[in-house]
């Protein structure tokens, strides 16, 4: 693991490196280098290897950096935070930080890793993000009250994105029921909560959230689903470490206010940033699907759909919602 943190470290300016160069500075043969390349080159990483040169990244990258996410956080922010994580490789940040559960508190712990093996969305989907090409975070908090008050904190997680990509010039997101970032019917990033607590008593939840930043080409064509990444959304890259800091500040300051006033805080925000209010749209359950026009969310943040002359009320749960215009974006 360390030996693939190194080399990365090296290629990720997008210069040429001799394979010598590096088998000497990691201390193992060319044929090491070579193989190690081989499983960066599975992280989603396009490599080069060009004789008499070396190694290169198609494109440079930037590396997560704590120091560097903690300088685009906001004082208060940081004033809240416990602790931030940045791992090179992990399962899933989500899990990582509900493992910790049994023998850490985790409240206001962060972690970020640069690729993860086995990212999820909501419903069991699989989030991918090749190593340096977005935003994969977790953050860990705890309530006071049950997890059936936190029904809408998904919701409330998106409003504070979508204020943190605003921050960093990024016009236009807008936000699907209940967790998805999209940006002109494609996918941007999502969202996905996982929580532990008493039937009556305090409760401890896990705040995940992808951000594509900048996707191969190549990563894009084989998800298989309209998706998009703030390069293709800018003239110039953001910085990663800027974007993941006004991230976790914008989310911490509106953890802070949910845990007193609740998702009414942030209904009008959602409400002005809804995606599917007014459009045709597929509901999905576990046993059927229901067809009708998407009416907005109500005050608990529960989707509100007209369906066969009638309105009716959805909370998240295991459900997924299908916009017609945007039928082929995942849950």
């Amino acid at each position: 693991m360390k030996r693939k943190k190194v080399l990365l470290h090296y290629l990720a300016d997008g210069k040429f490196y001799s394979g010598q160069f590096l088998a000497d500075t990691l201390g193992i043969s060319r044929t090491a280098i070579w193989k190690q390349v081989h499983t960066l080159k599975k992280y989603g990483l396009d490599i080069y290897s060009v004789r008499g040169k070396g190694y290169r990244l198609s494109k440079p990258i930037e590396l997560l950096d704590r120091s560097s996410i903690e300088s685009a956080c906001s004082s208060e922010a940081l004033g809240l935070i416990n602790d931030i994580e940045i791992m090179f490789e992990t399962e899933s940040t989500n899990q990582q930080l509900l493992d910790k559960l049994s023998t850490h508190g985790i409240h206001a712990r962060l972690i970020l890793a640069e690729f993860q093996t086995a990212g999820r969305g909501r419903r069991g989907s699989r989030w991918i993000s090749p190593a340096g090409a977005g935003i994969c975070l977790s953050i860990g908090w705890c309530f006071d009250y049950t997890s059936d008050s936190l029904t809408a904190l998904s919701l409330a997680v998106g409003v504070a994105v979508v204020s943190a990509l605003k921050q960093t010039g990024v016009a236009g997101v807008c936000l699907k029921w209940p967790n998805d970032i999209i940006y002109q019917n494609r996918k941007l990033g999502g969202i996905l909560i996982e929580s532990r607590g008493e039937v009556a008593g305090p409760s401890t939840v896990v705040i995940g959230i992808g951000l594509n930043v900048d996707l191969p080409e190549q990563v894009i064509d084989c998800i298989g689903q309209p998706v998009t990444d703030l390069a293709r959304l800018m003239e110039h890259p953001p910085s990663r470490n800027d974007v993941a800091g006004t991230i976790i500040s914008e989310t911490i300051d509106m953890l802070n206010v949910f845990a007193t006033h609740g998702f009414a805080a942030f209904l009008q925000q959602w409400r002005e940033l809804d995606y599917g209010r007014g459009k045709q749209a597929t509901l999905m359950l576990s046993d059927k699907m229901l067809q009708g026009r998407v009416q907005g969310i109500n005050d608990n943040g529960m989707l509100v759909m007209l369906i066969e002359g009638q309105l009716k009320e959805f909370s998240s749960g295991e459900l997924s919602l299908r916009i017609a215009s945007t039928a082929s974006i995942q849950p």
